[in-house]
């Protein structure tokens, strides 16, 4: 039985390698929207870490992503909160925000549409 309110390990999951999940987001031969790149960066640095939340610099999303514009990883991210994706958690004074996924995934918002693919700034 699913529970999209708040999925848990108990009921399945499966282990990737960090170095596997990093290139899978790099190097899969296909435009994918910046939103979901933010996404499944967010995922690796939280879940990849058995973590909740993680604060993110600009810097490792570029170097997660391959977004290398800071303006379009900052178009990304609000899109990916806007979707419901993801959530930004209150920087409490700290140098970056923090972030973690949208568990609940009833939520998340299919506002997303070929149009609005940043991808990655080589042209994939």
């Amino acid at each position: 039985m699913m529970n999209n309110e708040s999925p848990q390990l108990e009921n399945g999951h499966f282990r990737i390698a960090n170095e596997l999940f990093e290139a899978m987001i790099l190097k899969i031969p296909c435009r994918m929207p910046g939103p979901l790149l933010i996404f499944l960066a967010v995922m690796r640095e939280t879940y990849g870490f058995n973590r909740k939340s993680a604060e993110i610099s600009t810097d490792r999303f570029r170097k997660l992503t391959g977004i290398l514009k800071r303006q379009n990883i900052h178009r990304a991210i609000k899109e990916a909160v806007k979707s419901n994706l993801i959530k930004v958690i209150g920087n409490d004074y700290k140098r970056h925000s923090t972030y973690s996924i949208q568990k609940n995934y009833s939520k998340w918002c299919p506002v997303i549409g070929n149009d609005d693919v940043i991808g990655n700034d080589d042209g994939r």
